[in-house]
């Protein structure tokens, strides 16, 4: 275009990082483009940028979807775009801006110089790109991912969180992990869960918390050969990514006031295995929400994990997450402020 002399006022704003910048930086210097390319490197005003923009360039040779494009269209601007992938999902040439063979160099000036010369079409761009990308808004997308996934976005969202979280413990796919929290002490009872797991396999036990009976159920672990199946992790403060890449949350106490621990692994989606002590009766329906174990037999919750493994626990969770919202804090607080008002 410098050639041609049809360069005139454009200027190039170039964002991100990236490892071709010094070589960008020679090409911009060899051919003396210092006035029309500006290499902006990271920035926090995409938005902004937008703003002060006539159009988007987008010429990649390959993308799965390409959100830059998106926010672009959603920021009004027409675009210059490749004719690739996903993005095309989006893109029509002569509707949405420009679409192009990205590695064409004449298609690319073809196209800036249209743009640049022919403001009735950036606007009329501008304002079918504004339209479209409402279509990609999370609000739209997300009822299209609960028909596809069952739970929108936040459950996709869970999914990777699961992933993740069971590489960083080590945990395979194929594990399935059951989960406690609590304090480590002989109220709580997880020796009868670590004697249960021995003689199940695949089995993977995750206990959160500290407490004076560490050291004595790390020996256990060691002398019953489970050592590399329980994971002692201390006090923690991700656990609802825990619960999220879990697949069971087990609660043995020998005595609970209620057991919050239990309704917060409820509240993920998680069947309980527990010995209904106390207050937590008042939330685990055997069968429904989870199964009630004798709290010192490790044979009945030995039987009682090889059963829930192989049974599909989807209604379980949901009846899990529904029973746990009837002791979400707005509606707690509520039926407290009656009690202690007298009413």
């Amino acid at each position: 275009m410098k050639e041609k002399g049809t360069i005139e006022n454009i200027v190039y704003l170039l964002v991100g990082r990236g490892d071709l910048k010094e070589e960008f930086e020679k090409l911009i210097k060899q051919n003396q483009l210092e006035e029309h390319i500006m290499l902006l490197g990271f920035r926090t005003d995409t938005d902004e940028l937008c703003e002060i923009a006539d159009c988007f360039v987008h010429p990649s040779i390959r993308e799965g979807l390409g959100i830059a494009p998106l926010e672009a269209m959603a920021a009004g601007l027409p675009l210059i775009s490749a004719n690739v992938n996903g993005i095309k999902d989006y893109t029509e040439d002569g509707i949405s801006g420009c679409c192009i063979d990205p590695t064409d160099v004449a298609e690319m000036v073809r196209a800036i110089e249209k743009m640049h010369s022919n403001e009735e079409f950036r606007k009329r761009c501008s304002a079918n790109n504004w339209e479209k990308a409402k279509t990609f808004d999370i609000k739209n997308t997300e009822e299209i991912m609960k028909n596809v996934y069952g739970g929108g976005y936040k459950h996709l969202l869970s999914i990777l969180i699961r992933q993740g979280k069971r590489q960083s413990l080590g945990l395979d796919n194929n594990d399935y992990v059951i989960l406690s929290v609590g304090e480590l002490n002989e109220n709580k009872n997880h020796q009868v869960m670590i004697h249960a797991i021995r003689e199940v396999e695949n089995v993977k036990y995750i206990v959160v918390g500290r407490g004076p009976l560490e050291k004595q159920l790390k020996v256990l672990t060691r002398e019953l050969g489970v050592d590399s199946r329980v994971l002692f992790t201390g006090y923690r403060t991700d656990i609802r990514d825990l619960i999220w890449a879990s697949d069971c949350f087990a609660f043995p106490s020998k005595r609970e006031g209620l057991g919050l621990a239990a309704i917060e692994g409820m509240a993920g989606g998680l069947p309980v295995v527990s010995s209904g002590a106390g207050g937590i009766e008042d939330y685990l329906i055997n069968g429904l929400t989870g199964y009630v174990c004798d709290g010192n037999n490790s044979d009945n919750y030995r039987n009682i994990i090889k059963k829930i493994m192989i049974q599909n626990t989807y209604e379980m969770s949901k009846k899990c997450t529904e029973m746990a919202y009837c002791f979400d804090k707005e509606k707690t607080d509520s039926i407290m402020r009656k009690v202690y008002a007298g009413k």
